[in-house]
């Protein structure tokens, strides 16, 4: 009898021991695949810490109207602020007009659109009092005489004259720090034979340059950015 007993004692001690290693690597499989998803984080939690920002699908250009084909949702972390941002498509963001030229996957925010019921085009981007004006020039000076809208120049005027000595070129600059809007060519490896810019400018500058553009031909001198 007294080994009968014995022989139950070392069984039930051998079923426990086996039990508690059970929960253990039951334990250890369970923290492994949660592991990944965070502490304190269920699959079913997921879902809470993200949330979804409208970003642009294609490149849309300034004074672009957009359209539901520029646009796709992305999911952002709870934690990124994006100040601004769009989290659904509707007439909120359809229609407006792009202040400012929108790379593809960048949020679209309130402050890269122009007010609600701006038109599209170059007067949705041009503050008040200032006019879009389009000039042709014979030659851009300056960083390999490469331009693009938003680059900053000065307009130089080089007129022909006659004297004694023959004919003479003169060269005077008639306009400093003006503002590119708009360029002639539709990519940037044709940006260097531009012909013809659009400037932003006062109704005043755009008088004197309609002036000297009869005086003799006009030349863009590329500022440095922190001029």
């Amino acid at each position: 009898m007294a080994a009968e007993r014995n022989q139950h004692q070392i069984s039930s001690v051998l079923t426990r021991i086996a039990s508690g290693f059970s929960t253990f690597i039951l334990a250890v499989i369970l923290s492994t695949h949660y592991h990944s998803l965070g502490p304190n984080i269920s699959p079913r939690d997921l879902n809470s810490q993200s949330f979804p920002i409208v970003v642009a699908k294609t490149e849309i250009p300034v004074g672009t109207r957009i359209i539901a084909e520029h646009l796709t949702i992305a999911q952002f972390p709870r934690n990124v602020a994006v100040e601004g941002a769009f989290h659904t498509i509707d007439d909120n963001l359809l229609g407006r007009v792009a202040a400012a030229r929108i790379t593809p996957r960048e949020p679209i925010t309130e402050s890269r659109l122009v007010p609600v019921g701006s038109a599209a085009g170059f007067s949705s981007v041009i503050p008040q009092g200032y006019r879009p004006t389009t000039v042709r020039v014979d030659e851009v000076v300056g960083a390999s005489r490469f331009i693009m809208r938003g680059a900053r120049v000065d307009i130089v005027v080089v007129i022909e004259r006659g004297g004694d000595n023959g004919r003479e070129r003169v060269a005077k600059i008639v306009l400093e720090n003006i503002k590119v809007v708009g360029t002639g060519p539709k990519n940037e490896k044709e940006a260097a034979r531009v012909k013809a810019v659009t400037l932003q400018v006062t109704a005043e500058q755009a008088e004197h340059l309609a002036r000297v553009s009869n005086e003799g031909k006009l030349r863009l001198v590329m500022r440095n950015s922190v001029d």
